[in-house]
């Protein structure tokens, strides 16, 4: 799992408030994925899927980040789904002023129904885009 998705595992497992929603078991590692075994539980899986740099400035010395990062809940019911939801999209908007080390801004980008309605399973995936500003360029040393 890479620091990136262990600081993103970390913000929503300290910032989930029981009381509003039962909290999922969160995984943050792609190559278990595959073998999530749903049952009555509700699951929250996180991971990276890609990063994008700017650089800007007349001699390039600075450049912005751009990390996006996708969230899949999968629940057996629709009303823990939409708990779920409810309570993620809070903890998102919560924390999206510096939400870890070193990044200045986290939001969602999109929030998509992926319910596998062919076996009753609930599922969301919403897409997160987190940026870090105005960071300096490293140079080669000479």
């Amino acid at each position: 799992m890479s620091d990136f998705t262990d600081n993103l595992v970390t913000l929503i497992d300290a910032n989930w408030e029981t009381d509003n929603a039962a909290k999922p078991g969160i995984i943050g590692n792609l190559r278990s994925y595959p073998q999530v075994d749903l049952g009555n539980n509700d699951t929250c899986l996180v991971y990276e899927t890609g990063r994008e740099i700017k650089k800007y400035n007349i001699f390039f010395t600075h450049k912005n980040l751009t990390a996006t990062a996708r969230i899949e809940l999968r629940a057996a019911s629709s009303d823990r789904m939409k708990d779920m939801r409810t309570e993620l999209v809070r903890v998102i908007e919560e924390q999206r002023l510096s939400p870890f080390a070193g990044w200045s801004l986290i939001y969602i980008d999109n929030d998509e129904n992926t319910d596998w309605k062919y076996v009753n399973i609930f599922s969301r995936t919403i897409t997160l885009r987190i940026r870090k500003f105005a960071q300096i360029m490293e140079t080669a040393a000479g």
